[in-house]
C-alpha cells in the first residue's frame, strides 16, 4: 500500500490534494446527511464509501510524507508538520464511523414502512430511529466533522509553512533578493548588448527601437534624447 513516489517524483506533494479534498468533503456530507435525511437517502451508500476513499487517501499520504521527511532537509517546521500529520488518522476513522451510522440511521428510516407487518423488526427499527438516536448521532456527526475539517486546516497550513515561510519574500517585485534561506531563483536579465540601434525597426522585438532619454538638465529643462533623428539639420 505504499506510494513513496510516482512518476519519478516524491508522492506526498501529489497525494496530500486528495486528502484535504476529500475529509471536508466527507465532512460536509456528512452534516449534510445528518440533518437532512431525505437527502442522505438520495445519497445511500455513496456516504460511508466517500469516507472510506477519504481514509485510504489519508493513510497513503501519511505515510509518503514520512518518507518524504527522511529525503529533505531537516527542520522545526518539517518535524512539526510531520507530526502533525498523524493526528489526521483518527478523525478519519471517526468520519468512516459517523458516515456509515448515519447512512444505516437514514437507511432504517426509508424501510421502518416496508417492515411495518413484522412488529418484532417494527420495534426494533422504531427504537434504532428514535429521535433521541437521531439527536445524538447529529451530535456526534457534526463534532467529527468540524474536528476533521479543522485538523485537516491545520496540518495543510502547517506543511504550507514548511515548505515556503523561508522561500517566499513578504513584497513583489523583490525578485531573488527577497528570498531567503536559498530556496532564491534569479530570472536572466535582458541583454543591453543585443538591443536594436535607436531609430531603427527591431527584427527582434517587432517595434521601432526609440532612443535613450537623458535626465534634465540643470535648470530644469526638458529630455532631450541621446542620438539625433535622421535628417535633423544642425544649429
Amino acid at each position: 500500500m505504499d506510494i513513496d513516489t510516482i512518476n519519478g517524483l516524491p508522492a506526498h506533494p501529489l497525494l496530500v490534494h486528495g486528502a484535504v479534498t476529500l475529509v471536508p468533503l466527507a465532512a460536509l456530507l456528512l452534516v449534510l446527511c445528518a440533518l437532512w435525511p431525505s437527502l442522505g437517502g438520495r445519497i445511500g451508500w455513496l456516504l460511508p464509501a466517500l469516507a472510506v476513499v477519504a481514509l485510504v487517501a489519508v493513510l497513503l499520504t501519511t505515510e509518503s510524507g514520512e518518507w518524504l521527511e527522511e529525503r529533505v532537509e531537516e527542520t522545526s517546521l518539517v518535524e512539526e508538520h510531520t507530526e502533525m500529520g498523524d493526528g489526521l488518522t483518527p478523525w478519519a476513522v471517526g468520519l468512516l464511523v459517523a458516515c456509515s451510522a448515519v447512512w444505516l440511521l437514514n437507511h432504517f428510516s426509508s424501510r421502518r414502512s416496508e417492515v411495518s407487518s413484522h412488529r418484532g423488526s417494527d420495534r426494533a427499527i422504531s427504537a434504532a430511529t428514535s429521535l433521541p438516536v437521531r439527536i445524538v448521532v447529529c451530535l456526534l456527526s457534526l463534532a467529527v466533522a468540524v474536528g476533521s475539517a479543522l485538523e485537516t486546516f491545520r496540518i495543510g497550513d502547517s506543511g504550507a509553512k514548511a515548505v515556503w515561510e523561508k522561500r517566499t519574500s513578504g513584497h513583489t517585485g523583490d525578485g531573488a533578493n527577497g528570498l531567503t534561506g536559498g530556496g532564491a531563483v534569479s530570472l536572466p536579465r535582458p541583454s543591453t548588448a543585443s538591443a536594436c540601434p535607436p531609430h531603427t525597426h527591431c527584427s527582434r522585438t517587432g517595434h521601432r527601437a526609440l532612443a535613450p532619454v537623458l535626465p534634465p538638465g540643470p535648470a530644469g529643462a526638458p529630455a532631450r534624447p541621446a542620438v539625433r533623428r535622421a535628417g535633423s539639420r544642425g544649429g
